[in-house]
């Protein structure tokens, strides 16, 4: 842990839901994804987020897809997708990405009854929170297309 992070108390930490309009998309393209921004702060100074996205409207090929769809329940769902996730430097070995992919998932599962994806795109940084969250017993590890995929449970 280097000089500049500091260490906090969980217990303290607030997390806020907002919806946003998807950026930098096409308008018609913003209109079938719905994105959802969780964020926490500690001490009113905000600490991390993690975005969320899930296609409202999937095009055909989304909608066969099943890393985008459940085709499994009745009628398909549209999967929600880790889109983003950040924590402020100052923030780094709290496990803020961990506790906010986990806040998001039971938001998702309560709400529409489907856990929480990873992204299509996946940097040093995820890859390691994800293995945590594994290694807890929180998610699984899969393959999509030859490549690594996580869900939690």
């Amino acid at each position: 842990m280097s000089n500049l992070t500091q260490k906090i108390d969980l217990a303290e930490l607030d997390v806020q839901i907002r919806e946003r309009k998807p950026v930098g998309m096409s308008e018609e393209n913003a209109l079938r994804v719905e994105e959802i921004v969780f964020t926490a702060y500690y001490n009113h100074i905000e600490a991390g987020h993690i975005t969320i996205d899930r296609f409202l409207k999937p095009n055909e090929k989304e909608s066969q897809d099943t890393y985008f769809t459940d085709l499994d329940s009745k009628p398909p769902k549209p999967r929600p997708r880790l889109f983003y996730m950040g924590t402020k430097d100052e923030y780094k070995g709290n496990s803020i990405a961990g506790i906010l992919i986990k806040f998001a998932n039971e938001f998702y599962k309560s709400r529409y009854e489907t856990p929480l994806h990873s992204g299509t795109i996946n940097a040093p940084e995820a890859i390691r929170v994800w293995e945590k969250l594994v290694s807890c017993g929180d998610a699984i590890e899969y393959l999509y297309e030859n490549k690594r995929r996580w869900r939690l449970l």
